[in-house]
């Protein structure tokens, strides 16, 4: 139950854009019910609208709605265009304006409104304290930990594009992250739409890939192999799923087609061995280490 109510609240904040934000909205909402409540309709529609997409968004199906379906309205600003935050907040400012009675209230309250304004708005667009330059996508700590590194690698070799092929978890932010990252296969396999036509049609080699990256303790072999086939500069294994079938990961992947080349918390990455940022001794040590 709680981990429901927590789901809630980082959607309901992210549709708002802060935390800041939704808490002047939420104030603007009920400033907008004590109109009605009053008798004054001019700002009626506003309210039910605003009401409506509130319940909307924090409505447990819409959850479970967008985590299947559209999951990429929780990685961008998609949401943000859901709940009308701008309009209820300079409505209810405006409507609260002519409150004040001298000059002197008047000067206040306008500086007064900014300011709020702005301290509202300083988290916005960054959540988990990433900066909007370095996660505008929200990607998950642990994820972006390894784009990080892939993006590092590319940059290190001098590559203008790099091919990954990786668990779903990273191949949904990847692309997302960079345009220099491109992928064995996109989200549509892996979201069960194959076959729409609003989607991309996979042949049947990449399906079998998914499996086998999904599978990877049991595909080792499999995977080395399409990985050279297919011309993939990183792959890049979950720890979770090694843990699960109780198997170690590998120091190197085939007969040393791809190597260790760094660690994160829940992923390993490996790399051709026969790139100048693959080999390093540094990374050769990290992984005695492990």
């Amino acid at each position: 139950m709680s981990e429901l109510i927590n789901s809630m609240q980082s959607v309901l904040e992210l549709a708002g854009g802060s935390s800041g934000l939704t808490a002047l909205y939420l104030a603007g909402l009920i400033a907008l019910w004590n109109q009605k409540f009053r008798g004054e309709q001019q700002n009626g529609y506003l309210f039910w609208y605003g009401t409506i997409t509130l319940f909307i968004v924090i409505n447990p199906l819409f959850l479970m709605l967008v985590s299947v379906f559209l999951p990429e309205l929780t990685t961008d600003y998609m949401m943000l265009w859901i709940l009308p935050v701008v309009p209820v907040i300079l409505i209810t400012g405006v409507n609260a304006f002519p409150f004040q009675r001298t000059k002197k209230e008047r000067t206040i309250f306008l500086a007064a409104f900014f300011a709020v304004m702005i301290l509202a708005g300083t988290m916005a667009y960054t959540r988990n304290h990433n900066k909007i330059i370095e996660n505008a996508e929200y990607i998950p700590d642990s994820e972006l930990e390894m784009i990080l590194k892939v993006e590092e690698y590319r940059q290190k070799n001098g590559m203008e594009t790099v091919l990954l092929w990786a668990p779903q978890d990273i191949m949904k932010y990847a692309r997302v992250y960079s345009g220099n990252i491109y992928l064995l296969y996109g989200k549509d396999l892996w979201m069960g739409s194959m076959d729409s036509q609003m989607h991309q049609i996979y042949e049947e080699w990449q399906r079998e890939a998914y499996i086998y990256m999904e599978n990877a303790p049991l595909y080792l072999q499999e995977i080395t192999e399409t990985a050279s086939v297919r011309g993939c500069d990183v792959l890049i294994l979950s720890r979770e799923i090694f843990d699960m079938y109780q198997t170690e990961l590998p120091e190197y992947l085939g007969d040393g087609q791809y190597v260790y080349d760094g660690a994160g918390k829940d992923y390993i990455i490996y790399v051709k061995d026969n790139d100048v940022y693959s080999t390093s001794d540094a990374a050769y040590g990290e992984w005695i280490s492990l």
